[in-house]
């Protein structure tokens, strides 16, 4: 079981702990959550695993949109996301982020 929490992505003052099987099932209900509690802007957590399936360096986290908006990610999303990638460890586990 893999889990990560609120607060080692950086949301203060929240208990949320995401747990799943795979990387891409805590991907989708931390998103799911920070979305629905926090009012994130988060991009989908299809998008997110592909960035990380394939070379890091084709994406360019600018220009990467959160899900039903044209806008960029804002910074703290970006952060999010980089710790969130940093704690699955994805890009040494390619095969393992949906299991």
């Amino acid at each position: 079981m893999i889990e990560v929490s609120a607060k080692e992505l950086g949301v203060e003052n929240c208990s949320f702990v995401a747990r799943g099987i795979t990387a891409g099932d805590v991907i989708e209900e931390m998103f799911d959550h920070l979305e629905k509690k926090h009012d994130f802007n988060m991009p989908d957590a299809e998008t997110t695993l592909e960035m990380y399936m394939t070379d890091l360096e084709e994406y360019d986290l600018n220009n990467v949109t959160a899900l039903n908006t044209e806008l960029p990610l804002d910074e703290g999303v970006k952060l999010i996301v980089q710790r969130l990638k940093e704690k699955l460890n994805l890009s040494a586990t390619p095969s393992d982020y949906r299991g």
